[in-house]
């Protein structure tokens, strides 16, 4: 049994016509529900007392004999500022430290240049006879090509060029290395 059109323009109309029914008996049915008179006042609780149709009920007067006594103000004259417990007074300054006995160094070694991280990939002897070296920086992964005589990354010169090793130094001339293809 089929109770909905097949999917399409008149099934949303029906479907939107259902729920606006459905809100509207729910609407309905809120409005003519029925409400206590008074609140809190149930079946269950007997201890409120509904009133007659049509009769209001009275308030209870209030008893003022029975509220609680409210004591006299405090007398004028008191200083706002002055609660609380007076603060201690502040510790006396501490010592100086004394100052720490210098440990006597030994004088620093004289270190040269660090050592030259470049390695040797490979050599090509140019049809000018002139040997091209391919040396690599580990530290960057930088391939850097050279002649003999060149300056290599602005801070090392190739100074002798075979096809199985090449002499590197730093600009200055010092820390003069040899490296050699593959090591």
């Amino acid at each position: 049994m089929k109770v909905l059109p097949a999917a399409g323009a008149e099934r949303r109309r029906q479907l939107t016509w259902l729920v606006l029914l459905l809100l509207v008996l729910v609407a309905v049915v809120m409005w003519t529900r029925p409400s206590p008179a008074v609140p809190g006042a149930t079946a269950s609780n007997p201890d409120v007392r509904l009133p007659d149709a049509g009769v209001l009920a009275r308030p209870e007067p209030v008893q003022l004999a029975a509220l609680e006594v409210v004591p006299d103000p405090p007398e004028p004259g008191r200083n706002p500022f002055g609660f609380g417990v007076k603060p201690p007074p502040p510790l006396p300054p501490a010592p100086p430290r004394p100052d720490p006995v210098p440990v006597p160094t030994a004088p620093p070694v004289p270190q040269g240049p660090p050592p030259i991280a470049l390695r040797m990939v490979g050599a090509i002897k140019m049809p000018d006879g002139r040997i091209m070296i391919t040396l690599k920086d580990p530290a960057t992964n930088t391939l850097l090509q050279a002649f003999e005589g060149d300056v290599v990354d602005g801070r090392y010169r190739v100074s002798t060029v075979t096809i199985q090793s090449a002499v590197v130094s730093y600009v200055d001339g010092s820390g003069t290395r040899t490296v050699q293809v593959g090591r």
